[in-house]
């Protein structure tokens, strides 16, 4: 019985499949001590090619391959789950990479911490076309970057792990339910929010979720991801899965979030209003121009993304 499984849900990610695969290969801890869970959400690239060669050419290590028809993120994370035989689920995204004492820390950590549901550490951006000019600390969440600190502590609040970075126990997924099928990523669909909602019900229900910056992870951004494009649609893509997801939670949730938004549109603009200010325009344009799309989302019930 491995100690932990890695599910890896990938979705036409042909130049980047590769590292994650070599990563989690190269690992200190003992291939007969986990698994690895590859879930092909109907990829037209050659994605399924090459891991179907990467596991040709490793019969010995413990990678399985699957491919899950129902499209969307949350789709392939649950048949991961479905898929697993261990007490830990570890997902990492198809273009992060792991160092190679990853797993061997994710399993000591819950070894060493009984009371965790959870636990999410650093995420760390690897530019392949240097880090753009716009980027500033208000909004690295665009690069999927976390970094909560030098010490791991219990996450409160709205601070969650990332889906690049987060284990469980197995356990939650029996007592919570698994990923929302309503939220999520569908093909080239930029929705979100189906973390965030897992993370909510486990919370609700007093578990302990934690981040520890020494399990980190490398998330390979590729040039496309910074594109105006891409940013408008995976901000509108934020504000619509808040829309669906507090619908579902009835009026005076989605009246307050509503309202939140109001208040942070105003705070980009005087944020922004001080980069302008500051001589740093592309910083201060990013910023306003994030808020105006999540709440574009979030408003607009015709907005694609």
């Amino acid at each position: 019985m491995p100690l932990i499984s890695v599910v890896i849900c990938t979705y036409n990610r042909e130049k980047y499949i590769g590292n994650v695969l070599e990563s989690i290969k190269n690992q200190s801890l003992p291939a007969s001590k986990y698994e690895v869970i590859v879930i092909d959400n109907n990829s037209t690239d050659r994605s399924a090619d090459i891991i179907k060669s990467f596991l040709d050419a490793n019969t010995s290590l413990p990678f399985q391959y699957y491919l899950e028809k129902k499209q969307g993120l949350s789709h392939a994370r649950n048949a991961g789950i479905e898929h697993s035989k261990s007490r830990i689920i570890c997902f990492i995204d198809d273009d992060a990479i792991a160092g190679p004492d990853f797993l061997e820390k994710t399993v000591s950590f819950f070894d060493k911490h009984p009371d965790a549901g959870a636990v999410g550490g650093k995420v760390i951006p690897r530019f392949t076309d240097g880090e753009p000019v716009w980027l500033s600390r208000y909004v690295r969440k665009l690069v999927s970057e976390i970094d909560f600190g030098p010490k791991m502590h219990i996450l409160k609040g709205r601070r969650y792990p990332f889906g690049a970075n987060m284990s469980f126990r197995s356990e939650v997924f029996n007592k919570y339910g698994k990923f929302n099928p309503e939220l999520g990523r569908k093909g080239k669909n930029l929705m979100g929010g189906e973390e965030k909602d897992m993370f909510d019900r486990m919370k609700s229900g007093g578990e302990n979720i934690y981040y520890d910056p020494e399990i980190p992870v490398w998330h390979i951004i590729d040039p496309m991801r910074l594109t105006e494009d891409y940013l408008r649609r995976f901000c509108r893509g934020v504000g619509v899965s808040e829309r669906v997801r507090l619908k579902e939670q009835g009026a005076v949730p989605y009246l307050l979030k509503w309202t939140e938004n109001k208040a942070k549109r105003a705070g980009s603009l005087a944020l922004g209003t001080l980069f302008y200010l500051k001589g740093q325009p592309a910083k201060a344009r990013m910023i306003i121009d994030v808020m105006r799309w999540i709440e574009e989302g979030y408003d607009d019930t015709s907005v694609e993304v």
